[in-house]
């Protein structure tokens, strides 16, 4: 047994939720170890404090704050993919209308095209440094 596994059994413990077959051996791993005795030892003195206090339940403004604050999140979110589908599919539209106008002379279209293919590769660069840094961000379960 790895040590994470021996604490979330020596919680189980605390809280009369491990099986019996299971106890005798997260005893022994509690008498062995000065580490697992004492945490044994905090968690039933927590256990002790808590067993006579009533945990208030949230008022009713509570939930309705945060379903307006979903509600408002989603509508901001969806007004921001409107807005941006709609942006890019002009400048979509503007630029293969210029590449595809044979007046448009050959420098402004290759410029043009340079410009379009730096974007998307800046774009992409930026976007895989961004997944990249999400699966390593300490701060990811951390809510504002």
């Amino acid at each position: 047994m790895t040590n994470d596994e021996i604490r979330l059994r020596i919680q189980a413990l605390a809280d009369n939720e491990l099986p019996t077959e299971q106890i005798p051996a997260v005893l022994e791993q509690i008498e062995n170890s000065y580490e697992f005795r004492q945490e044994y030892r905090e968690l039933l003195m927590l256990k002790k404090k808590l067993s006579g206090e009533q945990i208030p339940e949230p008022p009713d403004a509570w939930f309705d704050r945060t379903a307006k604050s979903v509600a408002r999140r989603t509508r901001s979110m969806v007004a921001r993919i409107v807005f941006l589908g709609s942006y890019v599919s002009l400048i979509a539209y503007a630029v293969i209308s210029l590449l595809l106008d044979s007046s448009t002379p050959g420098l402004v279209r290759l410029a043009v095209a340079g410009i379009v293919i730096g974007f998307i590769g800046l774009f992409a660069v930026a976007l895989s440094d961004r997944m990249r840094e999400s699966k390593h961000d300490k701060y990811k379960g951390v809510i504002r």
